[in-house]
């Protein structure tokens, strides 16, 4: 994003949206892949609260209360949500009954079974039926024609949904909307391709699932995974494009005046280090930084905010400015607001935990810990830690030690205690540190 300093001109947009908003600088996601992250949204809680692990995991029965849709709802606020991803979806989250209106969400014909296939409610069968799908999208699809150069979603199509929806709505409303782009395949409209990288490189759906590499990929390749990387770039402009349309559409119509704006992300990606794409176990910077901006109704300036924080503060802080109380089970802070000065300043934290059980103590993870310029992850139940200083190494090519010999001594081991403090209870473990 250059919004961020990138080199290409991929979000004007947001940039131009950062001027009357709240930018969060130092701002990560709770996982690196989407449902978990898209858990911690909704409920303001870290996966280990939620019990949200894996790729379609779901909020448990107990706890289907918590979240700030259901809040707003029981507050008078008509509740919605466009969802494009069917990872992210109420209904694969088990929160279907926290949301007023479930508009259809506007995909493609091709992947849209997958999307009704969250209608059944037996999880086993849903997982099943949904693999099935995919799997067979994936392997044989890119023999269609018409699949092979299909953009699964349409950004501009989004938006028109969520203004529609917003034309008709009771007022208060509250409305997330989750576009499925940038994610992979990087298929873009013929406007946005070759933007960034001319020819024909990694232009059709066969080229994305029969010749990208696996996640884990050897240095030799790293020229096509910049190629990538470029077709990313693409899609983050095409999605760029869109939302400044969306608000020219809520300028002209007069009703940015009494809304609340929110833009974040559930993840990043990885185009470095021997891992491309994201959901690795382990949580690389590029994976988990992700954008927030927040924007009041009648601002007029933007502020740079370096406050760490992270998916579980975002709901704790609507409600603060809101005016309604935050909820004792919410992980969260609230970031602006009446409340945000008594907030204690904590690092933010990222957790994969995906080859663990929801249904007992996590055995096998990591997590980590971000404090001003630090990333620390620490895997357990073995005690390692990796410590990267991103402000001088954003693509973790080399650890702390390496770049500050002697490193400012006990940053580790203070990162590691925050962990210990924060979560060890969760974890029923004690860590120890194994500094790399």
């Amino acid at each position: 994003m250059s919004l961020y300093g990138y080199r290409l001109p991929t979000t004007p947009q947001f940039e131009r949206l950062a001027q009357r908003s709240y930018n969060f600088v130092n701002f990560v996601s709770t996982s690196d892949f989407t449902t978990p992250a898209a858990a911690s949204l909704l409920t303001g809680q870290y996966p280990l609260t939620n019990r949200v692990f894996q790729l379609y995991g779901h909020i448990p029965h107990r706890l289907r209360e918590d979240n700030i849709a259901w809040i707003l709802q029981r507050n008078g606020y008509t509740t919605a949500a466009i969802v494009t991803n069917p990872a992210a979806h109420p209904l694969a989250l088990r929160l279907a009954n926290s949301f007023s209106s479930l508009p259809r969400p506007p995909v493609s014909s091709w992947v849209f079974p997958g999307t009704f296939l969250l209608q059944l409610r037996h999880s086993l069968l849903f997982d099943a039926a949904n693999g099935f799908a995919v799997n067979a999208l994936l392997r044989f699809g890119c023999l269609l024609g018409r699949f092979d150069k299909l953009t699964w979603v349409e950004p501009r199509a989004v938006f028109a949904s969520a203004q529609d929806f917003i034309r008709g709505a009771r007022t208060p409303y509250f409305l997330w909307v989750h576009l499925y782009p940038p994610h992979a395949p990087y298929q873009t409209d013929a406007h946005f391709r070759g933007r960034f990288l001319p020819g024909s490189d990694f232009t059709t759906e066969a080229q994305y699932f029969w010749q990208t590499p696996m996640p884990s990929y050897p240095p030799a390749i790293q020229h096509e995974v910049d190629l990538l990387r470029l077709r990313y770039d693409e899609r983050i402009s095409e999605c760029d494009s869109a939302l400044g349309e969306f608000l020219d559409w809520l300028a002209t119509s007069k009703r940015d005046a009494n809304t609340i704006l929110v833009v974040t992300s559930d993840h990043g990606e990885s185009f470095s280090g021997g891992w491309w794409s994201h959901e690795s176990p382990d949580l690389h910077y590029a994976e988990t930084h992700i954008p927030l901006l927040i924007s009041l109704p009648h601002q007029n300036r933007g502020y740079t905010e370096t406050e760490d924080g992270d998916l579980t503060d975002i709901a704790p802080t609507l409600l603060d400015v809101l005016g309604i109380g935050k909820p004792s089970w919410m992980d969260g802070h609230p970031l602006i607001g009446p409340s945000q000065a008594a907030s204690a300043t904590e690092p933010s934290f990222s957790m994969y935990l995906a080859q663990s059980s929801t249904f007992n103590r996590p055995t096998v993870g990591a997590i980590a810990a971000n404090s001003g310029p630090y990333h620390l992850v620490w895997y357990f139940p073995f005690g390692g830690v990796e410590l990267f200083d991103i402000a001088r190494d954003p693509e973790q090519k080399h650890y702390v030690a390496a770049l500050h010999p002697p490193y400012p001594p006990g940053i580790a081991m203070a990162l590691v205690q925050r962990i210990q403090r924060r979560f060890v209870e969760a974890l029923n473990d004690n860590p120890s540190v194994t500094d790399r």
